[in-house]
């Protein structure tokens, strides 16, 4: 479905979520893809509206390759689970926040 993008109110930005009225008829917790120029995906909150409209953050529309006010394909999917994760890089053991992602402390 086609839906006119707007921006989510400033204390629900950068979670990953995106708001659908709901009218549109995809409940909370499920996620959607997002096909602007580029796409990406996010988990629905849903708001007491009817309108047709996804509100979004400024990275959610960016991943998507929009501007706030663009128009967007949006549909339901089923989120694959990764399995594995690999962090790869030059000397990427170098770099200090690392050990913070595994360790609590520094002993740890």
């Amino acid at each position: 479905m086609k839906l006119k993008t707007a921006m989510l109110k400033e204390e629900e930005k950068y979670r990953g979520i995106v708001r659908i009225g709901k009218g549109i008829g995809i409940q909370p917790g499920e996620y959607v893809l997002i096909s602007g120029k580029m796409k990406t995906c996010a988990k629905v909150w849903t708001k007491s509206s009817d309108e047709r409209i996804v509100w979004m953050d400024e990275v959610t529309a960016e991943n998507a390759g929009i501007e706030i006010g663009d128009y967007v394909e949006v549909e339901k999917i089923e989120p694959a689970i990764a399995r594995k994760v690999v962090l790869a890089g030059e000397e990427l053991s170098k770099h200090t926040w690392l050990p913070r992602i595994i360790a609590k402390t520094e002993e740890d």
